[in-house]
């Protein structure tokens, strides 16, 4: 369930318990550098095998490094739970909005996107404000609840995308197809010098 982020405000708190600044923001970056390098790779995914599949993947890599770091909060977990979180956001961030168009434009109601769009985010708006919020007072009753919570919603979500009606594709799996997409997705990015340097820099910090 996108939008619950019980552990924001508490994170570095939780994580200071078992490991220092430096550790840490390693960490951070490294979750977000792989959700940078398989950012194209896990959109051609979506592409080919369905955006309802790489939404609840999405989940379901989110969900397990919440689970996995309140149960064991010890150093050897954030090697796990930094590559999980980082290909758990790549597959879900991108997905939810094409699924919705694609959904409207086979029904001929591409007119009501943008209202449904802006319902959306004022949900996930509404959704993550109080989240943070309880977050904080499960944290005093006990300092891995908001991981637990911020998971068991992940496994909500997971369990829901399956309910989704993914609109009807004609393009059908193709190996070929796959790494085609994933080759034309890298050459866009380095064809500009600007977005190359942009693009290796971010991985670099």
């Amino acid at each position: 369930v996108f939008g619950t982020y019980f552990q924001l405000p508490i994170w570095i708190i939780y994580q200071s318990t078992f490991l220092n600044f430096e550790q840490i923001a390693f960490y951070a970056s490294l979750s977000l550098i792989v959700e940078v390098l398989v950012q194209i790779p896990t959109g051609a995914f979506a592409d080919i095998f369905g955006r309802r599949l790489s939404l609840a993947l999405g989940n379901l890599f989110t969900a397990l490094p919440m689970i996995l770091i309140a149960f064991f909060p010890q150093p050897w977990v954030m090697i796990p739970f930094s590559i999980m979180w980082g290909l758990g956001k790549a597959l879900s961030v991108g997905t939810d909005r094409p699924m919705i168009y694609e959904t409207l434009q086979q029904a001929g109601q591409e007119n009501r996107y943008q209202k449904i769009l802006g319902n959306s985010t004022l949900y996930f708006q509404v959704s993550a404000a109080l989240s943070i919020l309880i977050g904080g007072y499960l944290y005093q009753v006990s300092p891995s609840l908001p991981y637990l919570a911020s998971g068991f919603a992940s496994l909500i979500g997971l369990f829901t995308a399956f309910l989704y009606i993914e609109p009807k594709r004609t393009d059908q799996f193709n190996a070929k197809q796959f790494i085609a997409t994933n080759i034309a997705g890298f050459k866009e990015i380095f064809k500009n010098t600007y977005m190359s340097l942009l693009t290796v820099l971010f991985v670099i910090i």
